[in-house]
């Protein structure tokens, strides 16, 4: 193996490592990365490398595009990468815990309900049992919202007709259920696809990720395919998280005017 080779296989480390960051998404990042790399490149004899830039070229500026092929690349992996980990993180926000919810008894001296009665209790652990029947998989002991994870998940939409015996916000609660399994099963079906691109470019090797030696032609497939996907992601992301909080308002409503004797 020769110093040349050590190079590539180095940089190659490098900008694994730099994909994983959140400024690579940031254009003036990549624009930085994208001179400090031609400035490095120019001092190494890259003509092995030109195999994978399959397009017509000035040969003299060979340092500029492979700068350009690795900001490209790193910057694929990245948008992938630091898109889908805060979508789920940011899912685990939506079951929270909704006691205060349930808080019934009116405290004089600070002028606010901070108490749940006997009877509100009972319903929200009857509330509590219904949300994680309709959203778990698997049973599962909890004593509240919170402990409801979403690794449990079910991802599969209850079926449910309406019936006059029904209690409303149990409706409800199988709705809002239903709407984050949506949420839940679109996101997995765009990160399935995202990660079909991800496996084309990089591969793992003695438990190291590895890039692997895609052409020019094809990184610009991936990225075009990665954007529309991203879109669809997005655009579907927002409308089940509007959908899901409609419904939790609802819900909130419900208890609202049930604890100021409205209903």
């Amino acid at each position: 193996m020769n110093k040349t080779s050590d190079f590539f296989d180095n940089l190659e480390i490098f900008i694994l490592d730099t994909a994983l960051k959140k400024e690579i998404c940031n254009y003036e990042y990549c624009t930085d990365l994208f001179n400090e790399l031609t400035i490095i490149l120019k001092k190494i004899d890259c003509k092995d490398f030109s195999s994978r830039i399959n397009y017509d070229y000035d040969l003299s500026n060979i340092s500029y595009e492979i700068a350009k092929y690795y900001v490209k690349i790193a910057n694929l992996i990245g948008s992938i990468f630091n898109t889908i980990n805060p979508i789920k993180d940011e899912c685990n926000l939506f079951i929270e815990d909704f006691k205060y919810l349930y808080y019934d008894v009116y405290n004089y001296s600070t002028n606010e309900y901070d108490k749940i009665s006997e009877k509100n209790m009972i319903k929200y652990k009857d509330d509590l049992e219904t949300f994680s029947k309709y959203f778990s998989k698997n049973e599962v002991v909890i004593k509240d919202f919170s402990d409801i994870n979403l690794i449990n998940c079910n991802l599969e939409i209850n079926n449910y007709s309406l019936s006059l015996k029904d209690d409303i916000s149990t409706i409800i609660i199988m709705k809002y259920a239903n709407s984050i399994i949506e949420m839940i099963s679109n996101i997995n079906k765009y990160k399935k696809e995202l990660n079909e691109i991800f496996i084309k470019l990089v591969f793992v090797k003695n438990d190291t990720f590895l890039i692997r030696n895609v052409n020019f032609t094809d990184l610009n497939i991936y990225i075009n395919n990665a954007r529309r996907i991203l879109i669809k992601l997005y655009s579907t992301y927002n409308k089940d998280k509007k959908k899901m909080q409609d419904i939790f308002k609802m819900y909130t409503d419900i208890y609202y005017y049930k604890n100021i004797g409205c209903v």
